[in-house]
């Protein structure tokens, strides 16, 4: 086996855990950055119906699922939840409620970019738009992946495209 069949097949193994927001119709990916398991992160968002901000936090697993950990609202509407499933814990405060426990595990997150709800993704210290990222009433998936050394020569992580 000559040595350029070494490299190439070496830069095939996964060295890397990144967090990868991607154009779901073209697959193309749009943001990246590096996590490790045990990560969280925090899609915040207008409520269409009440008009109030939302926080759901989730926490990036082992095996590079996402778990949604919690959710941090202002006030009950149409599509927050008003019952509490087995083991969650509601808390509630002068200014907001918060559902932990909610421990929902998910392979990949798909999202809908609106055009009121001023989604923002809080992952790594970073603060982004995801209207920056894609237009309004675009769908991109979030998702974790174990990549290879190739990923990195393509110049695709912390970058937006």
């Amino acid at each position: 086996m000559s040595i350029i069949s070494i490299l190439a097949a070496i830069s095939f193994i996964p060295v890397s855990r990144q967090f990868v927001v991607a154009d779901e119709q073209t697959g193309k990916i749009l943001y990246s950055t590096a996590v490790e398991p045990g990560c969280e992160f925090c899609m915040k968002y207008i409520h269409s119906v009440n008009k109030s901000p939302v926080e759901d936090i989730f926490e990036i697993l082992d095996d590079n699922s996402i778990m949604l950990k919690k959710t941090i609202f202002r006030s009950f509407g149409a599509g927050v939840p008003y019952e509490l499933e087995d083991g969650q814990v509601l808390d509630v405060g002068d200014d907001r409620m918060k559902i932990d426990n909610i421990d929902r595990e998910i392979d990949s997150y798909l999202l809908r970019i609106g055009t009121i709800a001023e989604h923002t993704l809080y992952i790594n210290g970073q603060e982004i738009r995801m209207d920056s990222l894609a237009s309004p009433q675009r769908t991109v998936r979030l998702e974790v992946r174990s990549v290879p050394v190739t990923f990195f020569l393509r110049g695709i992580t912390n970058e937006r495209k």
